[in-house]
């Protein structure tokens, strides 16, 4: 689409958990967040048409804002989403990024994957699906399963299904919030050595003498 704007994924199931929590939210599965010239055309080829053929992937609706008010709406939804997790307790958060055409599949398999593990369990997935970016979230409604959930050996369990699963499906563990401390193993985990000396030497280019946030991620040699 040769136009600024955004597309974003927001599974119709979620507005049980927004309702709750006094956001209003009528179900939806993605919204288009700024009007563009034959962006109706273009949703409908490239993503209705196309995602409606493949059984995983259910669309219930596109919603076009016509002006800035309903932007402003759709954004207030959207933004909402975050704002109702928290008060539903902890989460399991993942920041990922996939190619869009393989994003139904991912969603199908790695629900599956999860529920044999941790039944029931909530998967909460929404974010940038114009750029395949997507926030994947998982909890229990259920106090017991949820601490259960919390256990180091259970954290790291689903951790690993869901980035093994971007990683087969050659997408990236870390999409919009960067690495961080928290990520380190994994992004030794799924980077080759290449790749990992590729990263320092970009990082000395732009700070070569490592005073920006020195041996967070790399420890200088």
């Amino acid at each position: 689409v040769n136009s600024r704007g955004s597309l974003e994924y927001m599974p119709g199931k979620m507005g049980k958990m927004m309702q709750k929590h006094g956001f209003r939210m009528n179900g939806m599965s993605h919204m288009y967040a700024n009007n563009a010239e034959n962006i109706e055309q273009w949703l409908y080829k490239n993503l209705y048409e196309n995602a409606n053929t493949n059984a995983n992937f259910d669309i219930l609706n596109i919603v076009i804002p016509q002006n800035k008010l309903q932007q402003q709406q759709l954004w207030k939804i959207r933004k909402s989403i975050s704002e109702a997790q928290k008060k539903s307790g902890i989460s399991l958060k993942h920041d990922i990024s996939l190619p869009i055409d393989v994003i139904p599949d991912f969603i199908k398999l790695c629900g599956q994957q999860l529920n044999s593990h941790f039944p029931d369990i909530n998967i909460v997935t929404f974010g940038h699906l114009g750029d395949g970016n997507l926030h994947y979230n998982l909890s229990f409604d259920d106090e017991v399963k949820q601490q259960n959930l919390l256990l180091p050996e259970n954290q790291q369990l689903a951790h690993n299904i869901v980035h093994n699963l971007v990683n087969e499906f050659n997408g990236s563990i870390s999409a919009e919030h960067g690495i961080g401390q928290f990520k380190i193993n994994e992004l030794t985990k799924y980077k080759s050595q290449v790749e990992l000396n590729l990263m320092k030497q970009i990082k000395k280019v732009f700070d070569p003498n490592n005073i920006m946030n020195p041996n967070k991620i790399f420890i200088s040699d």
